[in-house]
């Protein structure tokens, strides 16, 4: 499974819990690939995070339960690292680390980005992705806090401003290839 595709499932029960603000942050270099998922959701007690890295727990009516425990299992089967911190009424912090050449592959990031806004409500979404090839560091970003200034009463899930949103964060794909292209 794309690593995308569990930084999109997990940005998206921090919003079911709550959360106003959610950070995702990646770090890449030729070797490794560094996720980071922060919000400030209601948390979870010690229980329930337990609860929440076993397979089929869920706290939603229809949900599986596969989210945390499936990245954990991508962390661990590629000889990565992960951990999570939660705090009830402060939030979680769900943290990966993948070697590059037994990493899943990062997949859509650009997609899953914009496939947030959707669902986002009145949440805000803080995306950085860092790639460093010796001294030389991009960065892409996109912070929804900035988005919402420039829409003004426009809402942020609308099919233009998302449109808009995907083509920014694509342009600065574009600019800041790195890597052979690796990071597209």
């Amino acid at each position: 499974m794309e690593l995308s595709l569990h930084i999109l499932d997990i940005a998206e029960n921090a919003i079911l819990s709550g959360a106003s603000l959610i950070e995702i942050e990646l770090e890449e270099t030729r070797s490794s690939l560094g996720v980071k998922i922060v919000d400030d959701g209601r948390g979870m007690s010690d229980r329930e995070l337990r609860l929440a890295l076993t397979e089929g727990y869920s706290t939603k009516p229809f949900g599986l339960g596969l989210g945390l425990p499936k990245f954990l299992d991508a962390a661990r089967v590629s000889g990565g690292t992960f951990s999570i911190e939660s705090t009830p009424g402060k939030g979680t912090t769900v943290t990966a680390k993948f070697p590059k050449k037994t990493s899943p592959p990062l997949g859509d990031i650009a997609g899953t980005v914009t496939s947030l806004l959707s669902g986002i409500g009145g949440a805000d979404v803080v995306f950085t992705h860092d790639m460093k090839d010796g001294a030389r560091v991009c960065r892409v970003g996109l912070d929804t806090r900035a988005v919402r200034r420039v829409l003004g009463d426009v809402p942020i899930f609308t099919p233009e401003a998302v449109i808009a949103v995907s083509g920014y964060i694509l342009e600065q794909y574009k600019q800041n290839n790195i890597f052979g292209g690796e990071n597209l």
